[in-house]
């Protein structure tokens, strides 16, 4: 039986061993870019709108209406390929530099629940009570005293609010999706008793 001539036995073995390190360098790639796309810096927040409102109680109409504070949250996904989907989304409303209001979005129901595409604007309209606070919360808590500096505390006077966000997102590429990342902002002033009039960017 005829033997190769060494040389070609070279060439084919040079020839595996390239197409090998090509295919390592395309995966490296394809990792390294579905992480870019993945990252979560592209979600930033916007407060779209903040009052205070009046509502009567359904079960004791003959009483003093309730008054709530009622704020429009907007998480811009700038991302042009990477979709996001929302866990939860919360805020405290830091009314003076002890005293904040807890609030929550309802994101169980409609859209809210869905993946939201790439570069889409998503709203988070929240309603939560005036008075939802007493002597023992109303003071800062462990968590809500990780996120507050001196300077942030400092300037807090109502009716200019300090709003903390925090939202448990999921980042999706095509097929593949993350682990679960919190992103959290803080939006200041929000002006609950005038309203507000224009878009405030909150800081990350």
């Amino acid at each position: 039986m005829a033997k190769l001539p060494s040389c070609i036995k070279r060439r084919s073995t040079n020839t595996y061993i390239l197409s090998a390190l090509l295919g390592a360098l395309v995966a490296v790639a394809v990792v390294a870019g579905i992480a870019v796309s993945l990252a979560p810096a592209h979600i930033s927040f916007t407060v779209a709108n903040g009052r205070i409102i009046s509502r009567p109680e359904e079960n004791n109409p003959n009483e003093a209406p309730t008054k709530y504070y009622n704020i429009t949250m907007v998480a811009n996904n700038k991302s042009r390929r990477t979709k996001v989907q929302y866990s939860s989304l919360s805020i405290q409303i830091w009314f003076n530099p002890t005293g904040w209001v807890p609030g929550e979005a309802n994101l169980t129901a409609g859209e809210l629940a869905e993946w939201q595409r790439p570069g889409k604007a998503t709203s988070f309209p929240i309603l939560t009570k005036f008075f939802d606070y007493n002597n023992e919360v109303a003071t800062i808590s462990e968590s809500g005293d990780e996120q507050l500096d001196d300077t942030e505390k400092s300037r807090i006077s109502w009716p200019k609010c300090l709003v903390l966000v925090e939202a448990k997102v999921w980042f999706r590429f095509r097929l593949v999706a993350t682990r679960q990342y919190t992103v959290r902002a803080s939006c200041y002033p929000v002006d609950f008793e005038r309203g507000v009039t224009s878009p405030i960017n909150c800081t990350s």
